[in-house]
């Protein structure tokens, strides 16, 4: 594997992979398990499949750019994932994950490996990492805290319509009223805007 100029490698397992060759029949579907190395960079992830039983081999199978791993799950089986391939989706099972060191190429134990990959994955690549908090909605202002900001200390002797300009009892409590004469609906956080409305009293 050739690394590019500024490409660093960050973490290897060892690992079996699910990888294509020729059907050997056509009741084979082509489709099986192989061994070979997972490489994090921070750039990609590549699985290097063994290429022989005799003479140590690696042979590059797949890579995916870390901005295009859209998830990374865990699951019984091994470590599913996920990518945006050059012309559709694309994705990979690993599992049999065994620490590596890079220099040394020997294994360093360790255990829940496939937890720790999804979880470095996530952190290298951003794409699935999760949402933000949604911000807290506003609380819907009403007519009783209108009436606390409006006349503190007072009271407040009705509600006058914005379009027929009848006067009504102002509402204790809600976020919306009805004028009786004319159906219009009258929400309490307009009075913010038409503060003119609200008739006090003396």
């Amino acid at each position: 594997m050739s690394l590019r100029p500024g490409e660093r490698i960050v973490r290897m397992w060892k690992c079996r992979a699910d990888v294509y060759s020729e059907p050997a029949s056509d009741e084979d579907s082509g489709w099986g398990k192989s061994g070979g190395l997972l490489v994090l960079t921070n750039l990609r992830l590549t699985f290097l499949q063994n290429t022989g039983l005799l003479k140590r081999g690696y042979l590059h199978y797949h890579s995916a750019e870390l901005g295009s791993i859209t998830t990374a799950t865990v699951h019984k089986h091994g470590l599913l994932v996920e990518w945006m391939g050059k012309y559709r989706p694309e994705k990979n099972n690993y599992d049999k994950m065994e620490d590596l060191d890079a220099r040394t190429m020997e294994g360093t134990g360790g255990t829940d490996l496939q937890r720790a990959a999804a979880d470095i994955l996530a952190a290298r690549s951003g794409a699935f990492a999760a949402p933000p908090p949604l911000a807290t909605p506003p609380p819907v202002l009403d007519f009783n805290t209108v009436m606390r900001m409006a006349a503190p200390g007072g009271r407040i002797a009705g509600l006058r319509c914005p379009k027929c300009s009848n006067v009504m009892q102002f509402p204790a409590y809600g976020n919306e009223v009805w004028c009786p004469f004319c159906q219009t609906n009258i929400r309490a956080e307009q009075l913010q805007t038409w503060p003119q409305l609200i008739i006090r009293e003396g």
